[in-house]
């Protein structure tokens, strides 16, 4: 989905105003994490490093307007889980 905002203003040209498209995205947690932190995760970092990246992603969307999705797909929960990080543009999905 995209949302047109009349409010970006262009840096090279004062006073013109531009559209600018917020994204929906949508981020594999796990594979970022293992992407990022090369190796093996111990159980006991991983919910840090888990709690790192959903804020990572709330501080980006944040600044630029757009709406993510993070799925950590372990295939070990029980049932699909959904958090939604009130006053953000981020929901976190646990499967």
């Amino acid at each position: 989905a995209r949302v047109w905002s009349e409010n970006a203003r262009r840096p090279d040209r004062p006073g013109i105003r531009v559209r600018q498209a917020a994204m929906d995205i949508i981020i594999d947690g796990y594979n970022v994490l293992h992407t990022i932190n090369p190796g093996d995760i111990s159980r006991d970092e991983l919910e840090g490093k888990r709690q790192a990246l959903v804020e990572e992603i709330i501080s980006f969307t944040a600044s630029t307007g757009d709406e993510a999705i993070i799925v950590f797909d372990s295939g070990k929960a029980e049932s699909p889980e959904r958090l939604t990080i009130p006053r953000t543009a981020v929901t976190v999905w646990y499967y």
